[in-house]
Formats: C-alpha cells, structure tokens, sequence
C-alpha cells in the first residue's frame, strides 16, 4: 500500500509537470548551460549550479562547492527549477552510514613538528526519489587524502564506493551499470605541485521507477581539487534521463 500510494504520488507529479510546466524540446547535442541562482531560504550557498543537457541526452545538474578541510560534515538536499532558473538547498542531518563511512575515511593530521599534514576530503552524491519522499536509490562517493608541506601537495590515497538500492524503500530496484576511478592528477604553479586533483564516476540504472517496461537511468561524476590552503573544492555532476527521469533529485554529503 505504501508503494502505491507513494506512486500516485509521483504520477500526480508528472501530471502537473505535463500540465504546468512542460519541458521544451532540446536536441540531444545541446551542451549550453543554464547558471541558476539561489532561491530565497536556501540554506548552503553553493560556488556555481548550472543546467544543461548533454550529447547523449541526460538533463544534467552540474554543482561546484568550496569547503574546509576541518569543517563539520555537512548534508544537504537540492531541488532544481529549471523553469525559474534557481535551485534550492536544504540541510539534513547526516544517517549512522554516512558518520561511520566519514568516520572510516578521516585521515586528517597535523603535527607543528611534522614537516607533512594529511587532509582527506569526501564527498557523496545520492539519487532520490522527489521529495516529500525523497528515498534514497543509488549515490556515488569519492574520497581523496593528500598531504601538504609548506604550499606543496602530494598525494596520500584514493577511494571510490557505488552503492543501489535493491529494492529501495518504495519497492523499486536500481542496479550499477559500472564505475570508474581516474588516476590522481596535479595542478601546478612554475614546478611547484599546489593542487591535487581526483576524479570518479558511476552509471545506474532501473527498470521499475514506474512503468516495468521502460529505463530511467542516473549518471554521477565527483571531482575532488585538494588545495595547499586545508581547503578542497568539489564538483559534483549528476545526469538523468528515461521515464520520468526530471523528477529525481540530489542529497550531497561533504566532511
């Protein structure tokens, strides 16, 4: 019963959508992105968020955040509206899962008598169904430790994890088509390592969102820049397309 009520739900949903908002017709090769502003009452205030559909036909929100390497673990929902050109951000508070896997990965040390501090920077990307539901059902984590001496980085260790709800709190089922870890990589000022750069990327799929005939899928990249001033920047780039894909939102984690 809960899942058909939580059905109708998200029927109603697509209903209004058709009905209010219709979404214009974009050719698959368009890559223009649309910059989208904060709406009032957003509660994190992100660098930059943008629109914009891709080559191979996912609408995709691209995020890019700033955030301290000592800071207190933050969890946020964002919604998107593509028709106003604004999105939306919600804190939340953070599962047992999400402490224990930021727990897990902390690997933060500084020592005045060491020449070398460590940093470790983690950032999750989870797919959910619309809120008021909003069920988590599949999300991508990266994390990144690094050191830095003087304004000098190197790197320390990497780590990517997918996870798909099978089923997921609404009955649905989400699958990982597969995933990939880049090599770490450096930015440089003259020979001078400054920045620390890692990458990692997930695909997802489901066949049961609504109709059991027809795909919805999620695309995730997380991008990890570990700076030489204990601070890392992130960018986070989701893409969703098939049956009622523009109905899926986003909840980030970052330590």
């Amino acid at each position: 019963m809960k899942k058909w009520l939580s059905m109708s739900f998200v029927f109603s949903l697509v209903l209004s959508l058709s009905l209010v908002s219709p979404v214009s017709s974009v050719s698959a090769k368009a890559v223009t992105a649309s910059v989208l502003t904060a709406e009032n009452g957003s509660e994190v205030v992100l660098d930059k968020v943008e629109v914009y559909k891709d080559a191979n036909g996912y609408d995709r929100v691209s995020i890019k955040g700033t955030r301290p390497t000592n800071g207190e673990p933050q969890k946020y929902h964002i919604t998107v509206n593509r028709q106003t050109g604004t999105y939306k951000t919600t804190l939340e508070g953070l599962s047992a899962a999400d402490t224990r896997e930021i727990n897990a990965s902390q690997q933060n040390t500084e020592n005045s008598q060491l020449a070398t501090s460590y940093w470790t920077a983690w950032v999750k990307g989870t797919v959910t169904d619309p809120q008021p539901i909003n069920a988590s059902l599949a999300s991508l984590q990266v994390d990144l430790t690094w050191g830095i001496n003087g304004s000098i980085v190197s790197f320390s260790s990497n780590n990517l994890t997918t996870w798909a709800a099978k089923p997921s709190s609404l009955g649905t089922n989400w699958f990982t088509k597969k995933s990939h870890k880049s090599a770490p990589s450096y930015r440089y000022s003259g020979n001078d390592a400054v920045k620390v750069v890692q990458e990692g990327s997930a695909e997802f799929y489901n066949y049961d969102f609504l109709d059991n005939n027809k795909i919805t899928e999620a695309s995730v990249w997380i991008q990890i820049t570990g700076n030489n001033n204990k601070t890392y920047t992130y960018n986070h780039d989701t893409g969703f397309r098939g049956e009622a894909s523009l109905l899926l939102d986003l909840d980030i984690v970052t330590n």
